[in-house]
């Protein structure tokens, strides 16, 4: 259980990803050709006899978390040979992967799991937290399509939807550097021929943006609509002067595909779209893994005492466990450990006033993509 040694092993990878996964091997070449940042290190394998027979890919990332950025590991492209399944090997490289992650400074890891896959990364020690809701969304009266004009998106536009989306960036959002926005533009360009940016304007401003993938009217797209078709929204970010928006970039997606009546939407919670709708809850595929406590905590530190400042809390102490962290101010203490610490930490605690002061309710407001 080891990192990637040189171009055959990763040659190996990208078969193994393609025919594990059905997307092809060129989905998973492109992919890593097309991260400039890409570090042979975070690629992580099982050989057996000189072979690559299971393997799993890190992609790390800055989250934002108050006005600080906490390292995540996003883990994905977790696979193992049918040949070689049921022996322990995608576990095995999980775990040295999680050694390599704490060396290397990561609080925390985050995944999106397969149903079948959950048990794997439960006893890898990832927990799933709820998060995102599923809404009954049908096109609305014509009045939003008037107040916006859709179109795609041109070069000019890309300085206004990164404005747009630093703005609405959850606590946990992504922190997107120059290359993250460049380099995912092109690899959507590579893998993913359907792929569209849609952008809305009033009087010549930009009011928000769609990133997704559309089908063609006619298309065959397995989906939850009226003809077995299914957009893609990977986001759909509307400037905070203007929610309407996002409901005339849905609006201008469904059209396109030519499917009727309404459609499902996973959204994260508190989604503009989700205003006035019948919410259920979503599936809850994402799962998180507290890396290390400590590489935690000193990341927080400046955010909690601004916060306990700001607060009015007392005299606020706190302490490493190797687990999780000890609070202390006058009149109380509380011990977050585990679950309960990622629960604090990216959902937030609306259940303790001291604690809420310290974790607010965070309100994530884009999609997985964001994340991871």
């Amino acid at each position: 259980m080891r990192p990637v040694r040189g171009r055959e092993e990763l040659e190996q990878c990208f078969d193994l990803w393609g025919s594990v996964f059905g997307e092809g091997r060129g989905f998973f070449q492109s992919r890593l050709e097309g991260d400039r940042t890409y570090d042979p290190a975070t690629t992580w394998v099982a050989v057996v006899a000189g072979e690559v027979v299971s393997a799993a890919q890190i992609f790390p990332f800055d989250a934002r978390w108050g006005f600080t950025t906490l390292a995540v590991a996003g883990i994905g492209s977790v696979a193992t040979r049918p040949s070689h399944r049921g022996q322990g090997l995608a576990l095995a490289v999980l775990s040295a992967q999680r050694a390599w992650m704490a060396e290397q400074g990561f609080p925390l890891a985050l995944l999106f799991a397969r149903e079948r896959a959950i048990p794997l990364y439960e006893r890898a020690g990832y927990v799933r937290l709820p998060f995102g809701t599923t809404v009954a969304w049908a096109p609305d009266a014509l009045v939003t399509r008037s107040r916006y004009t859709v179109r795609r998106v041109q070069p000019a536009d890309w300085t206004g939807i990164r404005s747009i989306y630093d703005a609405q960036t959850a606590p946990l959002g992504h922190v997107r550097s120059d290359a993250f926005w460049t380099d995912a533009i092109r690899w959507t360009k590579q893998a993913e021929p359907g792929g569209a940016w849609l952008v809305a304007e009033q009087a010549g401003r930009l009011a928000g943006y769609f990133f997704g993938r559309i089908p063609e009217a006619g298309g065959a797209e397995s989906g939850p609509t009226a003809e077995g078709r299914l957009i893609r929204r990977w986001e759909v970010v509307s400037h905070r002067d203007h929610p309407g928006a996002a409901e005339a970039l849905v609006d201008h997606a469904h059209r396109q595909m030519g499917a009727p009546g309404g459609v499902p939407l996973s959204l994260p919670a508190g989604h503009v779209l989700a205003a006035g709708r019948s919410v259920s809850p979503g599936r809850h595929r994402g799962m998180w893994s507290l890396v290390s406590a400590p590489a935690l905590l000193r990341a927080m530190r400046p955010v909690l005492v601004r916060r306990a400042e700001d607060a009015g809390v007392p005299a606020l102490t706190w302490s490493e466990r190797p687990d999780g962290v000890r609070l202390a101010w006058a009149g109380g203490e509380r011990l977050l450990a585990g679950r309960d610490l990622l629960e604090a930490v990216i959902l937030g605690r609306a259940d303790d006033p001291w604690l809420g002061a310290l974790f607010p309710r965070a309100t994530p407001f884009l999609w997985s993509l964001d994340q991871f």
